[in-house]
C-alpha cells in the first residue's frame, strides 16, 4: 500500500474496541467506553471542542484509561508553548481531520480544471494527566466542563421537546422502542430503570431512532432495515452514537452499553468491516440528530 490508509486505521480501532466488549464478560461488556465520561472532550491549549469520530476516539481512550479530565494537547502545544512535557513512555491518542487537497486536472476539452477533493489526515494528542506541567504552567481546571451533578430533569425536557415539531409522541411499554409506522416512542416507566442516567440515555437513543423519520432527518432506509440486517444494525450505531452525545452535553452519566444493545454488537462489527468509511458517517448522522433534538437543524 502506498499511502496508509487513515480511514481503515480509525475504523479497526473501533472494531478491535466493539470485539473486546463482545468477547469480555458480562460486567465488561455492559461498560462501553464512550458512555463512561460525562464531559465534553477539547483541545486544552485553544479550547476548540472535539468533533464528529474524534469525541468517540477520546472518550474511548478516556474509559479505557480511567481519566476524568477532559482537555487533550498536541506534543507540540506542550513543548514548544513552554508549558511542560509529555511524561516519557507515555502513549498518545490518534485523531482525524479533513484536509481540502486542491489539483489542476485536464478537462475533456483540453483546458486545466482545479478541484478540490478530501483528504483524511491523523495526529496524536495527549491528555492533560499525561504531561509533566511546568511550575505555575497548569492551566486551572474548568469546573462547568467536569460536571458531576447533572441536571437529569433539564435532560428529558429536552428530549420531549425536541426539534421543530416539539418533540416525539412517547408511550408508556414494557419496552424501549421507537415505532417508525406509528411515529411514536415507546418507553418504560422510570423507576424501572437502575439510574435516572440510564433512563435518560435509552430515551435519547430512541427520540434519535425518531429523528430518522423521513419529515425529519430522513433515514429512512435504516428505519426499514430489518434485525440483523446492514441498515439496522447501522441506524442502531447512528442512535448508540447519538444518545452518547446528548449525554455528554447534558453531563448524564448512564450505565453504559445497555444489555439489548449486545446482540447488535456483530452487526456493528459487520458494517465497520465493510465500509471504513461507516464510523465516519454514522458520527455525521449521530450530530445532526443532535442538531435537530437541540432545534439546531430543520427537517430533511
Amino acid at each position: 500500500m502506498a499511502r496508509a490508509d487513515n480511514a481503515q486505521r480509525i475504523t479497526d480501532m473501533f472494531i478491535a474496541e466493539l470485539e473486546r466488549i463482545q468477547a469480555g464478560g458480562p460486567a465488561e461488556r455492559h461498560e462501553c467506553p464512550w458512555h463512561k465520561v460525562a464531559s465534553g472532550v477539547r483541545n486544552g491549549a485553544s479550547g476548540r471542542p472535539y468533533n464528529g469520530v474524534n469525541v468517540l476516539l477520546l472518550w474511548i481512550r478516556m474509559g479505557n484509561s480511567g481519566w476524568v479530565d477532559p482537555r487533550f494537547y498536541t506534543f507540540n502545544q506542550v513543548s514548544k508553548g513552554g508549558l511542560g512535557c509529555v511524561r516519557k513512555g507515555s502513549k498518545g491518542t490518534t485523531v482525524c481531520f479533513w484536509k481540502p487537497i486542491k489539483r489542476t486536472k485536464k478537462a475533456a476539452d483540453g483546458t486545466d480544471k482545479d478541484e478540490t477533493f478530501l483528504m483524511l489526515k491523523t495526529y496524536t494528542v495527549f491528555n492533560h494527566s499525561q504531561i509533566e506541567w511546568k511550575e505555575g504552567k497548569e492551566p486551572a481546571a474548568d469546573m462547568a466542563s467536569c460536571a458531576t451533578d447533572p441536571d437529569h430533569v433539564m435532560a428529558i425536557d429536552a428530549l420531549l421537546n425536541a426539534g421543530p415539531d416539539d418533540g416525539p409522541t412517547v408511550l408508556a411499554a414494557s419496552q424501549a422502542a421507537y415505532a417508525p409506522g406509528a411515529d411514536h416512542v415507546l418507553m418504560p416507566s422510570s423507576c424501572t430503570f437502575k439510574t435516572s442516567g440510564g433512563y435518560v440515555a435509552t430515551l435519547a437513543h430512541e427520540v434519535a431512532h425518531w429523528t430518522g423519520h423521513p419529515t425529519r432527518c430522513d433515514r429512512a432506509d435504516g428505519m426499514a432495515g430489518r434485525f440483523g440486517d446492514e441498515a439496522y444494525a447501522f441506524e442502531e450505531l447512528v442512535a448508540e452514537f447519538a444518545s452518547a452525545f446528548f449525554c455528554a452535553e447534558y453531563g448524564v452519566e448512564s450505565e453504559g452499553l445497555r444489555s439489548n444493545h449486545l446482540a447488535y454488537l456483530a452487526g456493528w462489527i459487520k458494517v465497520l468491516k465493510n465500509d471504513r468509511h461507516a464510523i465516519f458517517t454514522a458520527a455525521r448522522m449521530a450530530r445532526k440528530a443532535m442538531a435537530y433534538i437541540d432545534g439546531e437543524c430543520d427537517a430533511a
